[in-house]
């Protein structure tokens, strides 16, 4: 029979919410803060300058980036972990009830009892289930995020490697 039905299988994601999200509003900040300085490093016209501030605001988004990826990659885990002690309360639950329901003389009400348990641990199931998906996505997300940082800082770097090597040739 079921040993403990109100055990609690889910975790809590709104520490992890509230820190991705702290780390979010870190990098919304320096990207505001990039696009203000190049607006000032635009006026005086220095192509250099704006390429090697664009450089260090988009290391700093990198890097906050990454943080927000391993903060996911907890939070993942936690959620996976969350979903296969609920699937393992729910088949519990399950076995309980087809064992109670086999032999003879259970009462009615301990049926009731067991099927409610197998209802509750089933649905605490499909939300922790749909909990490790929305996580998986997020980690997705935050490593497509990390790869398009990079990507960028790539082609900033080609792009100013490209300038200099002009400037040098009209030198000449």
């Amino acid at each position: 029979m079921s040993s403990s039905p109100n055990i609690s299988v889910s975790f809590h994601s709104s520490q992890f919410q509230a820190e991705t999200k702290k780390m979010t509003d870190s990098l919304k900040t320096v990207q505001k803060e990039f696009r203000l300085s190049d607006a000032a490093l635009k006026a005086t016209g220095n192509t250099t300058e704006r390429y090697a501030n664009k450089i260090t605001s988009l290391n700093k988004q990198i890097e906050i980036q990454r943080n927000i990826v391993n903060k996911t990659k907890q939070a993942v885990e936690q959620a996976n972990k969350a979903k296969a002690a609920a699937a393992t309360r729910a088949d519990k639950a399950r076995e309980a009830y087809e064992k109670a329901n086999k032999v003879e003389g259970t009462s009615a009400k301990q049926l009731e009892k067991l099927k409610k348990e197998v209802n509750l641990s089933s649905k605490a199931y499909e939300k922790a289930e749909a909990n490790a998906t929305k996580w998986n996505q997020k980690m997705i997300d935050s490593k497509t995020a990390a790869v398009k940082l990079e990507s960028a800082l790539k082609r900033t770097n080609f792009e100013l490697d490209n300038m200099k090597v002009e400037k040098l040739t009209k030198a000449q």
